[in-house]
């Protein structure tokens, strides 16, 4: 195999460095991209983000990180500056706080010592073939599209964890849903959706306890936590949760579902007292289409 046709590289601070990187400080990175810039050839364009933006994640640039609780599946770390070679090799740098202009300077330091056209007083969020993309410059007054919850990492797809404790975090979910859907957003057209009636059918599928998983047309994925019961059998134990104030756990996976066009009523659940004849029981996992 030629070296044109390898595999590109990818050559990341966070798990290259050892443990004093993981404070994400600007000197340790500065100071691994001195010593790492050898290993490459000509630098040929880059990417700069913002510490929190999920632009790294939508670009494909994120790995599992090191450590993650047994509950979730890892964290998906994420660099703040990446520069690619000629042959396709990355040098990811995660430790400059791009939203600060003194980390702002020191990218463009950065930049400048690796090759890059540079306008000192402007760093651009792209460059190719060592020049800023026009439209691209005017980084510093961009808004990132941030998102709630956290990002992971699962079959080496983002996945948004998503946890709904109240009836206010609902309300953030369904907003989030809203506008993570769509030709150009985060999640894309919805694809499929599964809602796990418990946490321990959730386990048994391997999604750590969450109840719905949305996947989407760019391939990443969506996990929302509710509390339980989310799906009941038995309307005795459905008729206890609404006293405990669940009911907009119905609702939000209702509008969820409704979305794309699948009418669930759950809520018909909690309505048991009233009709005569009690509701059919419902399957443990609903699946969409």
């Amino acid at each position: 195999m030629t070296e044109t046709e390898r595999s590109p590289r990818v050559v990341f601070d966070l798990e290259q460095a050892g443990p004093s990187i993981r404070t994400d400080t600007a000197p340790d990175s500065v100071q691994f991209f001195l010593a790492n810039q050898h290993r490459f050839k000509q630098f040929v364009e880059a990417w700069a983000f913002d510490c929190g933006d999920e632009d790294p994640l939508a670009k494909g640039f994120f790995r599992e990180a090191a450590d993650h609780r047994q509950d979730a599946p890892p964290a998906a770390a994420t660099p703040s500056l990446v520069l690619i070679d000629r042959f396709g090799d990355q040098l990811w740098i995660s430790g400059l706080k791009l939203r600060e202009p003194s980390g702002q300077r020191i990218a463009l330091a950065v930049l400048d010592e690796a090759g890059f056209e540079i306008d000192h007083h402007c760093l651009a969020r792209h460059y190719v073939d060592r020049r800023a993309v026009p439209g691209e410059a005017d980084w510093a007054d961009r808004t990132p599209f941030q998102l709630a919850g956290e990002t992971a990492v699962y079959a080496r797809r983002s996945v948004k964890l998503l946890r709904v404790d109240s009836d206010q975090t609902g309300r953030d979910v369904l907003r989030w849903w809203n506008t993570a859907r769509g030709p150009n957003s985060w999640l894309g057209t919805a694809e499929h959706l599964a809602l796990y009636g418990s946490s321990a059918i959730s386990r048994a599928r391997h999604y750590y306890g969450f109840h719905l998983v949305a996947l989407g047309s760019t391939g990443r994925q969506a996990w929302i936590q509710f509390p339980e019961p989310v799906i009941d059998t038995a309307p005795r134990r459905r008729r206890r949760a609404i006293r405990d104030g669940y009911w907009w756990v119905d609702e939000a996976i209702e509008q969820i579902f409704g979305s794309v066009g699948k009418v669930l009523q759950l809520r018909d659940q909690r309505r048991a007292l009233a009709r005569l004849v009690p509701p059919e029981p419902r399957p443990s996992v609903i699946y969409w289409p």
